[in-house]
């Protein structure tokens, strides 16, 4: 009650987030806006607490398949604030209807999805009759990349819209990354009335051999995602990206779109390439992240996993939402959220309970709530301790002694001059020892001498950045 201004826009979009058919204004209250989606005139927005449209749509030909009308509907109060407002979301899923006579097709690939940790696959699609016709037999035609095809003789009995699972024969695959693709032909032994909706394919990654450590992903490349890294985007709308216009170091980061991303509940995953922990005698995996919420009511939650066998099954590491998630003061912004240097938070997980694993994949994942981005930079596995040369000798360091009691040293060298900044945070991401920062250094040997005697004991990161460089060591206080 007591809205008075209202809004609204519709899309029809098939599984592969395609706008499908031809949105029809009617009656001058509505048009048709960006890329297919149907929305409301400025001269068709007031009312008094409801407020309706009509449009017409014309349906795609046969062989598009199932199509979903997504929905986005504003009630306002037309106070020129967001307090008060409202936001809606709906979906209407459309099935198409049944093709006249004979019409099969693959609905799904089952079977390899995502990754494959051997030497071979053992593909698995879904067969599915669009016809009115009962489908009693087919050819399968199945291929890895652009190799020639296998074919299977399948039968059976579906009716309409009936659908089986079909395993097929084991296939051999290499490291890297492939495309399998399955199509029916034949339907009962003529010519398929719709060939269309015949073939379906599923992209994998097969990882047979784990990714060097120590392992630094700074997003810094023109590619994404680069080679070995997946997205697993369900919904097949708004996923992650990378952006230029904000990052903690280099030139890029990964980035999610949460401030235009309508899609509350919707789950995108960033999904790493596997490493062999067995080699670290203390394994640790650190990022640089930042977000805002929108209004400080909702909000993007960011949850970090791990899976010890191939992305079966996965093991929650981190997760945080709200205000523990922000990194900004305050930590709400409405208008699209865009970090400055300042507006980045280091974080750190401590992997040694994995450090027996051989193949170990990370996937970081957005749950979406319609807030403000959200920003990874400078994914990072490597040992929490000890000694550590990077980015080609431009940085060396070491921290000693471990546990320490009330002083920490770190040594480090510089081969060319760097900006320097030093800080300790808890495992908790919160900073604990202040006013470490330094400035421009010239190329040399250093040594900073850190008091924490005042500080609890436990375990903290240490977190060092030269120029474009950064890194971090666990150590331990024992008073």
């Amino acid at each position: 009650m007591g809205r008075s201004t209202f809004g609204f826009e519709v899309s029809p979009q098939d599984l592969s987030g395609t706008i499908r058919g031809t949105l029809i204004p009617v009656g001058g209250t509505t048009q048709v806006g960006v890329a297919g989606w149907i929305t409301h005139r400025k001269s068709s927005i007031s009312g008094t607490d409801s407020l309706s449209w009509t449009f017409n749509w014309t349906a795609p030909g046969y062989g598009s398949g199932p199509l979903t009308f997504y929905g986005a509907f504003n009630c306002a109060n037309g106070n020129a604030l967001v307090s008060g407002d409202l936001i809606y979301t709906s979906t209407l899923a459309v099935n198409e209807a049944p093709s006249p006579g004979i019409d099969a097709g693959i609905a799904a690939v089952v079977s390899p999805s995502l990754f494959g940790c051997t030497t071979s696959i053992s593909p698995v699609v879904k067969i599915i009759n669009y016809g009115t016709t009962t489908l009693t037999s087919a050819t399968i035609n199945y291929h890895i990349d652009s190799n020639t095809p296998s074919t299977l003789s399948w039968s059976g009995s579906l009716v309409t819209n009936g659908s089986q699972n079909v395993s097929l024969p084991v296939m051999a695959v290499t490291n890297g990354q492939h495309t399998f693709t399955a199509s029916t032909s034949n339907p009962n032994a003529v010519a398929d009335t719709i060939t269309v909706n015949d073939a379906n394919t599923s992209s994998f990654d097969v990882r047979l051999v784990p990714s060097a450590i120590p392992f630094s992903e700074g997003f810094d490349t023109t590619v994404f995602p680069k080679q070995g890294w997946v997205i697993n985007n369900p919904n097949t709308d708004t996923t992650w990206t990378r952006s230029t216009k904000a990052f903690h170091s280099g030139t890029g980061s990964a980035f999610i779109n949460n401030y235009s991303y309508n899609k509350p509940g919707a789950i995108d995953e960033l999904i790493s390439p596997s490493f062999d922990l067995t080699s670290l005698s203390t394994p640790v995996l650190s990022f640089q992240h930042a977000y805002c919420t929108f209004d400080n009511v909702g909000t993007d939650t960011l949850v970090v996993c791990v899976s010890t066998d191939c992305g079966t099954t996965w093991n929650q590491l981190y997760k945080k939402f709200g205000v523990p998630l922000t990194t900004t003061t305050p930590s709400f912004k409405t208008s699209a959220f865009v970090p400055t240097a300042a507006q980045w938070r280091f974080e750190f997980i401590d992997l040694a309970a994995y450090k027996t694993v051989s193949n170990a994949i990370f996937k970081f994942v957005n749950i979406n709530d319609y807030e403000n981005n959200l920003y990874l930079d400078e994914i990072r596995v490597n040992n929490s301790l000890g000694v550590v040369n990077l980015d080609a000798g431009k940085l060396s360091m070491s921290v000693y002694p471990n546990p320490v009691t009330d002083h920490l040293s770190l040594d480090y060298e510089l081969t060319e001059q760097s900006a320097v900044a030093i800080h300790v945070y808890d495992l908790q991401g919160r900073e604990v020892a202040c006013g470490l920062t330094t400035k421009e250094k010239t190329a040399g040997k250093y040594t900073e001498t850190i008091d924490l005697k005042n500080i609890s004991p436990g375990s903290y990161i240490l977190h060092i950045t030269a120029g474009n460089i950064s890194e971090s060591r666990r150590f331990v206080i024992s008073h």
